[in-house]
């Protein structure tokens, strides 16, 4: 029984957590969206507003930078597995 309880509590949980990041990137891509679609600002000026817009998620959210990186012109993050130990790319 307790399995059983234990195996629904973590879908539970991994079902909010995909809940609250698909909120926070509707967020994102609305900030984005604003800015991209702002008529009165220069392409430099939304490049600026970009950078400094994730940026600002980067260290808000506590994001490892340090973990992204570009590859053949995909992004590239390393990710701990949990499980396995072992890295793996996405």
């Amino acid at each position: 029984m307790c399995e059983v309880v234990s195996e629904a509590v973590s879908e539970y949980v991994r079902g909010m957590a995909a809940g609250v990041l698909r909120a926070a990137l509707s967020v994102l891509i609305a900030e984005l969206d604003e800015i991209i679609r702002n008529p009165t600002l220069s392409a430099e000026r939304k490049v600026e507003k970009i950078k400094a817009l994730l940026y600002g998620w980067i260290v808000g959210n506590k994001l490892p930078i340090w973990e992204v990186r570009s590859e053949d012109g995909l992004v590239m993050m390393e990710v701990k597995s949990d499980e396995s130990g072992r890295n793996q790319k996405i």
